[in-house]
């Protein structure tokens, strides 16, 4: 099976459309397991990780949080499998309305 990863976000967190605090915020992502489109490690300085997450709750569907910030994290990473029928691409799917369900969350919390 494939396998796909999750940010899980104790509490909520800004989202930039670049990778980069000092830009303007792009809103906020509630706390909860998002997929992860996209990471970046000591970006764009050593001291912070950025992680790319589908939000269906923001107009971009997608935003940059900072999951690092020197030894404070903001997120925990882990992967899941994809079972046949869910997973990323169901996600992004119900996401961009093409599936027409109500719901945006797959199996196991992702959103």
């Amino acid at each position: 099976m494939d396998t796909y990863r999750v940010a899980r976000l104790p509490a909520s967190l800004r989202g930039f459309a670049p990778p980069d605090t000092s830009t303007q915020p792009g809103g906020y992502v509630e706390a909860g397991d998002y997929l992860v489109l996209e990471e970046k490690s000591r970006h764009p300085t050593p001291d912070t990780d950025y992680a790319r997450l589908l939000v269906p709750k923001l107009s971009a569907l997608d935003t940059w949080v900072c999951t690092r910030w020197r030894t404070q994290r903001y997120a925990t990473f882990v992967s899941q499998e994809r079972a046949h029928g869910h997973g990323p691409a169901v996600v992004r799917e119900r996401a961009a309305g093409r599936l027409g369900g109500a719901s945006h969350r797959a199996p196991g919390g992702v959103p």
